[in-house]
């Protein structure tokens, strides 16, 4: 945090595949889906760091303030039932 440069793995492409290698088909189901970002730097932050130690403010170096945002998202459930054969 103290350069505020990105880390981690992910920031480069944010696709990816998932396979349910449980997926039993003749049984009713659900799935939901979930992805948490890697930690990045707060817009204080990186005004902070942009600004230099002669011009940042005691403010900037509270402990009190975060630093890091971690973004969220998620998915509208997936509702899955087999279909009957006669």
């Amino acid at each position: 945090m103290a350069t505020a440069e990105r880390y981690g793995n992910g920031h480069g492409s944010l696709c990816a595949v998932f396979k349910d290698f449980d997926f039993d088909p003749s049984s009713p189901t659900y799935c939901d889906m979930k992805a948490v970002e890697n930690p990045s730097p707060r817009w204080s932050l990186l005004d902070g760091v942009s600004c230099g130690d002669e011009a940042r403010i005691d403010v900037c170096d509270d402990p009190k303030i975060t630093t890091a945002s971690q973004e969220q998202a998620w998915a509208s459930p997936i509702w899955y039932a087999p279909t009957q054969q006669e």
